[in-house]
């Protein structure tokens, strides 16, 4: 489905006069209405072959009366802002350079958003400022000087982006795309029927490129976003993403090619009038059949690409300023796009290269923007304690970063969430008193009066340039130097505002590379198929109460293992005036909630109120209450040293634990009537939990095409991601993208996908259905493995890389055979999704099948980790889902390229042996003697031996490239005729 904001007018245009003293009063024509917030205003200027000297065209805004506006004035020599307050007119900076076309219109754009303003000429941005008083009033035109006349002006409300788009729609429903060139269309598995209530992910839009292929989506006033989507090349050839999209011939590109782009794979590229221009490029390119999550963000100026949400590539381009997102393939035969996201990108990047007219404002001295050689910094002018701030006061829940030279300066700092000179955070380093010398302080000012909230000792070297990271989300104020973690506090009055530098004693503190990021966060938890939560025999997988079992004292635990910050969330009754109890844990031992941190809430009769205790281990050590709205969250949480206790945006009490408990289990206990399990959501940051109801951004196809597929060809439409292999055997294997180290518990709900019809039992080969954690990614002999139905359904396997660490005759699958077999009997197999689980605690290994203990062991050497497989042996997997709760991870890791069987390096050349016995024989001394493993994908890779020879120097190695590949070799003997052959 797809999801647009937009907001759209066209006002029309009144005349007035504005009378401020100037060599010409200038007329002019405002429009009808008011705006309001952000906007965008269109307009059309026409000139005249040469602009007389004094001739200029300005565009009015935020104008409230004939002393009080801004204007983007444009000249014959250059561009720039001018504002007038109190009927003073008071420039921002220097005119830019800028030279009007000679007689040709001028289409121009002015954007006001919340505290940026920006006027693009003929696709190109041509001047920028920054405004912090809000927006709003009326607009116009005026001009001065013969000849220069404006048209066609319309203003255009502007709210914050937001797009999606999953692409569920039949075919030929292209919903909000325009196809620009080559050709898209809705997509799904050629293998697959399906109702879309009944499967896990239906559809995606499919291009065919044989040249350029380019989409898109989305208003022309788009100005600072951020567009992601999933994709999946079956060819090769370039994918990517396109921001700022005008026509066919003109927009920005992330251009994302396949492995063959070496040095190049990556390019952002500027696309102008057709042709091309690679403003950065990396290598790196795609493997053919695998999903990757692509991004292209555009802010201010900047431009930068990211892969699997890693940043790839930054330029800066000036080109177009606003325009559609767009999906792009070029020379590749089908691809895949899924899951569109486009969302605001409030942050800036700021380097000082590019003059920023009123982006900084000084409070409590001077401070100015220099420039030295190549380097561009904001520097500290004045005497005294001071700050530099720029932002939007809307800002929160941000990343902010900066490198600072102190120079002659006694303190420095970052300023963060600052609302006026008497309410901010600020993290100081030195200062000009004994007291704060060679001191790192967290302090809250609040009305004007500071409050330290943490303290280290650290000398500041002030000849030393620092990198210095605060971290501003929820409260919680961190800050790291040089990659390293110096200071953390809880501000319960940091609701978000500017950012800033600061500055204390002599002038010559020098800060540059300011960037502000506002992390993307992914849904905690999965989306479920609403059908698939009511059908029984999907209820341990796909219910939300399937994850919360409780013990003999009627506490209710969660089966995972909460590595990292753990959350626990519970939506309060709806009801008014209703009385209760809840009690929630976080880093529990599983047997009492006085384990870990616990959370009793509690409701009086009359309501309204929540009233709220927090316990460590059974002490309690805050309390808090809060207003109670209907429906309203309660959340338990950890962020760093800190337990939080949240009612939707309020934060109720909190507590800072230097000893954070070691538990690692969340747990809960309620007597509310109205409250129940299936609202509960608990989950942490070392969490990756799958139900592939959207692309599979998180696994790489090691063997087999894996995409949603029908599970049972006897009743078509229950779809859900499957793997298949080309060929025979069938032997799909699953790798995780990212590798996992130290203790970690991961678990799959999968089956084996019929393969014939019920007339002749279903199954082929109904057995392996196989978890492996630990592994390299590419070898599955390589980890801890579970190997469930194993050994042609002989037995249930434990494995440690090829050493049978347990083994069990008895945990086989029944009832494979479907001929015959009722309801019930069905469920036992047919209709089963197996649980598979691993958990891994230093060296001690429990394996667990349909959720009992199934082998046991201690490992003297554990392995120290790697990634997750899930894979069969001669079958189709189908897999529901799959959770993965980690101590650590390591990082997303390159898909493996497979090498390819090679031809024969030369003719036969096989010597007759007379023996006895008589023998044709290959002694591999001139090459591979035409032996060869025909090319084939997973065929077998050939290469001579020179250790291990019978005789001779040389033998045949044979090999494969992946677990479970084909032996299979060719001999390469040429025809003869046996009667002839030597006696």
């Amino acid at each position: 489905m797809t999801n647009l904001k937009c907001g759209c007018a066209l006002l029309f245009l009144v005349t007035a006069t504005c009378c401020l003293a100037s060599p010409e009063p200038l007329s002019y024509s405002f429009l009808e209405d008011q705006t309001e917030g952000e906007f965008s205003v269109r307009a059309t200027l026409t000139g005249v072959p040469t602009w007389p000297g004094s001739a200029l065209a300005e565009i009015v805004f935020d104008y409230r009366d004939a002393g009080n506006y801004l204007a983007a004035q444009l000249h014959r020599d250059g561009v720039g802002f001018v504002k007038v307050a109190s009927g003073k007119e008071h420039r921002w900076g220097d005119l830019v350079d800028w030279k009007p076309p000679a007689g040709q219109p001028l289409h121009l754009t002015l954007q006001r958003r919340d505290w940026r303003i920006a006027l693009l000429a003929d696709g190109k941005v041509i001047a920028r400022a920054y405004e912090h008083e809000v927006a709003g009033g009326r607009v116009g035109t005026g001009v001065r000087g013969a000849g220069l006349r404006w048209s066609d002006v319309q203003v255009q409300p502007v709210e914050p982006v937001h797009f999606e788009d999953d692409f569920t729609r039949v075919s030929g429903q292209g919903g909000q795309w325009e196809t620009l060139a080559g050709q898209f269309g809705i997509k799904r598995s050629k293998t697959v029927q399906f109702k879309v209530e009944e499967t896990a992910n239906p559809f995606s839009f499919g291009a065919r490129a044989t040249d350029v292929a380019l989409t898109a989506a989305g208003y022309w006033f788009y100005d600072s976003y951020r567009a992601s989507v999933s994709v999946r090349p079956a060819d090769a050839g370039a994918v990517g993403l396109a921001a700022y999209v005008q026509d066919a011939g003109n927009y920005l590109l992330f251009r994302l090619a396949s492995g063959e782009g070496g040095e190049t794979a990556r390019q952002l590229v500027e696309v102008r009038d057709g042709r091309r221009k690679v403003l950065a490029s990396a290598p790196g390119g795609y493997a053919v059949e695998q999903w990757y999550r692509l991004a292209i963000e555009v802010c201010e100026g900047r431009c930068t690409a990211l892969v699997d949400g890693v940043p790839a590539l930054t330029a800066r381009p000036d080109a177009f300023g606003q325009g559609r997102f767009g999906l792009f393939a070029d020379h590749c035969a089908d691809a895949q796009f899924d899951d569109v996201l486009v969302e605001p990108a409030p942050g800036f990047a700021e380097d000082f290269s590019v003059r920023s007219v009123g982006k900084w404002r000084d409070v409590g001295g001077r401070w100015v923007t220099q420039h030295a050689g190549s380097a561009a910094f904001r520097r500290k002018l004045d005497p005294g304690a001071s700050l530099s701030v720029g932002g939007s006061p809307d800002w929160r829940d941000y990343e902010y970063s900066a490198r600072v030279t102190p120079g002659d300066t006694a303190g420095i700092g970052l300023c963060v969430g600052y609302r006026d000179e008497r309410n901010y955070d600020l993290f100081r380093w030195g200062g000009a008193s004994a007291a704060t010398a060679n001191q790192q302080q967290l302090v809250c000012v609040r009305d004007g009066q500071p409050t330290v909230l943490a303290t280290t000792a650290a000398k500041l070297d002030r000849k030393r340039t620092y990198r210095v990271e605060v971290d501003a989300k929820r409260w919680r104020f961190h800050v790291s130097v040089d990659g390293h973690q110096v200071l953390d506090a809880l501000d319960p009055g940091l609701t978000g505002g500017e950012v800033g530098f600061f500055g204390e004693g002599a002038a010559g503190a020098r800060f540059t590379d300011a960037v502000v990021r506002f992390p993307g966060e992914e849904a905690p938890l999965p989306d479920v198929t609403e059908q698939f939560t009511r059908e029984y025999t999907m209820n341990t997988w796909a219910a939300p109460e399937s994850v919360w079992k409780r013990d003999a004292q009627g506490v209710t635990w969660h089966t995972g293992v909460f590595f990292g910050e753990p959350v626990v969330e519970l939506p309060l009754p709806g009801a008014a005036k209703t009385e209760g109890t809840v009690r929630l844990c976080i880093h529990g031992d599983g047997q009492s909630l006085d384990s870990g941190y616990t959370v009793t809430a509690r409701s009086p009769a009359d309501g309204g109120r929540l009233q709220v205790s927090l316990q460590r281990a059974g002490t309690e050590v805050a309390k808090g209450e809060g207003s109670l709205q209907p429906g309203a969250v309660l959340r338990l949480s950890q962020s760093g040293p800190f337990v939080l206790v949240t009612l939707d945006d309020q934060l109720l009490t909190h507590f800072h634990d230097g000893d954070v408990l070691p538990g690692r289990r969340v747990g809960l206990n309620a007597d509310w009537r109205g409250v129940g399990l299936q609202q509960v959501r608990a989950y942490s940051d070392h969490l990756l939990d799958n139900t592939f109801s959207s692309a599979p951004i998180h696994w790489w196809a090691g063997r087999g095409v894996w995409e949603v597929a029908n599970r049972w060809p006897c009743s078509p439409g229950w779809s859900w991601f499957c793997g298949v292999q080309r060929g025979e055997p069938s032997s799909p294997v699953l790798w995780s993208k990212e590798a996992f180290v130290g203790d970690q518990v991961v678990e799959a709900f999968a089956a084996v996908k019929m393969d014939v019809m019920p007339d002749q039992g279903g199954y082929r080969h109904p057995s392996d259905v196989c978890l492996t954690l630990c592994g390299d990614g590419r070898d599955l002999s390589s980890g801890y493995s579970l190997i469930m139905g194993g050994r042609n359904n002989t037995a249930t396997l434990f494995m440690r890389r090829e050493t049978v660490l347990g083994e069990d005759p008895k945990l086989v699958f029944t009832k494979t055979d479907v001929r015959g077999l009722d309801a019930t009997g069905l469920a036992d197999f047919h209709r089963h999704w197996f649980h598979l689980r691993i958990e891994k605690s230093g060296g001690h290994l429990r394996a667990f099948v349909e959720g009992k203990l199934a082998f046991e062991h201690d490992d003297p050497q554990p392995l120290p980790g790697g990634q997750i497989a899930l894979w069969t042996w001669n079958n189709g997997l189908m897999v529901a889902r799959a959770r993965a709760w980690y101590q650590t991870a390591a990082g997303w890791q390159a898909c493996p390229v497979m090498p390819r069987a090679v031809s024969a390096d030369g003719p036969s050349k096989w010597r007759t042996d007379a023996g006895p016995p008589v023998a044709l024989v290959s002694g591999f001394e001139s090459g591979l003697e035409g032996w060869t493993g025909k090319d084939r994908p997973e065929g077998a890779l050939l290469s001579r031996d020179g250790s291990t020879a019978v005789e001779g120097r040389h033998s045949l190695r044979v090999r494969t490239a992946v677990s479970g590949g084909d032996l299979r070799v060719w001999a390469g003997v040429q025809r003869f005729d046996p009667a002839k052959f030597p006696r």
